[in-house]
């Protein structure tokens, strides 16, 4: 039987939409249909327009916002103003998010691409190594000020930020616990990410299993909420210090329940996965087990 190479099929199938497209738009003047669009690279500019609407260059690509766009960095939900904010985050000298990375999920119409989803940040830099230095372990958190860092991973001087638009969450450990950062010492491992400048590196995220615990005896974590906005499908994972029971998944900002899961035991306590359909993405996911323990995430929409 003769094969057929499958970039065979996609040029034969993409070659029959464009014919079935330019033939609705010739005949009639039939508008233009919107095709489904995703962009992830650098922004050159973003424009509050003051009406409530804005536009902003990925990839030398416009992309238009409104009041309905879900806009996103990873610790925080952003109005459009708060996107467009041309204040220096922390360490760098680029306005805003300008320069950063954004992913935008949306329709593409005319070449321009009218996002529902804007993810951004300045950029995705990590580095999972050792504690070097904790110079103060009461107090290491520190300030904007790089000489008052305390915390060093691999030699680098870390800075937890407190910028709104891209604020320091928790540190947790990998069950996605709170710990106490301040804890750590010399030697012990951690993963972080940010940001990275001349002036060290901005973080949004730590994680550890050698910092000391922090928070009650019982406690639940999220350590994951994904949403495909077009499939209507939500996940949600996560961990309990109980060993079994149920937790109940919640929409925060509504209080309607999402769904329910059982708690599977594991070494250093339960585990729990939740998979359901849903009509609309929820922004913000509560997961309450039975013992009255929770955990709060914002879900990540794509």
């Amino acid at each position: 039987m003769k094969s057929i190479h499958p970039f065979s099929k996609l040029t034969a199938m993409t070659a029959l939409s464009i014919s079935l497209l330019l033939s609705s738009t010739l005949l009639g003047g039939v508008a233009r249909a919107q095709v489904a669009a995703e962009v992830e690279g650098p922004v050159s500019a973003i424009t509050d327009h003051g009406d409530g609407t804005a536009s902003m260059t990925v990839m030398d690509i416009l992309v238009k916002l409104d009041s309905n766009t879900v806009i996103n960095s990873p610790t925080a939900a952003l109005s459009i103003r708060e996107l467009a904010d041309s204040a220096n985050l922390p360490g760098r000298t680029q306005p805003g998010f300008v320069g950063g990375t954004a992913i935008v999920i949306g329709n593409s119409q005319d070449g321009v691409i009218h996002a529902i989803n804007v993810t951004i940040e300045p950029a995705e830099n990590v580095v999972i190594g050792e504690i070097t230095a904790n110079n103060d372990a009461a107090g290491c958190v520190g300030g904007m000020n790089p000489a008052d860092r305390a915390l060093f991973i691999n030699g680098v001087p870390i800075t937890f930020l407190n910028d709104a638009r891209m604020p320091f969450g928790e540190a947790t450990n990998e069950g996605g616990f709170p710990i106490n950062p301040c804890s750590l010492t010399p030697g012990d491992a951690a993963a972080v990410e940010g940001y990275f400048t001349t002036q060290g590196l901005y973080v949004f995220g730590l994680t550890s299993d050698d910092a000391d615990t922090a928070g009650h005896t019982n406690q639940t974590a999220i350590t994951q909420v994904q949403c495909r906005e077009r499939a209507g499908r939500l996940e949600v994972r996560g961990a309990t210090t109980a060993s079994s029971g149920t937790v109940t998944m919640t929409d925060e900002s509504t209080g309607a329940t999402i769904g329910s899961t059982g708690v599977t035991q594991d070494l250093s306590g339960g585990v729990y996965r939740l998979r359901v359909n849903v009509s609309a993405c929820p922004q913000i996911v509560r997961a309450t087990h039975e013992d009255g323990s929770f955990g709060i995430a914002e879900a990540q929409i794509r």
